[in-house]
């Protein structure tokens, strides 16, 4: 295998890892939101 094809695993790993974070965040912000909004109500 060539070392590019590596490198490239790697950067689709990175990208792979950086999605979840951006997924559980927003799932997060949203759950937070809509507490916090439906505890004003």
């Amino acid at each position: 295998m060539l070392p590019n094809s590596k490198r490239v695993a790697t950067a689709a790993a990175v990208v792979d890892t950086s999605a979840a974070i951006y997924v559980a965040a927003a799932a997060a912000y949203t759950a937070v939101v809509y507490v916090a909004s439906s505890s004003h109500l």
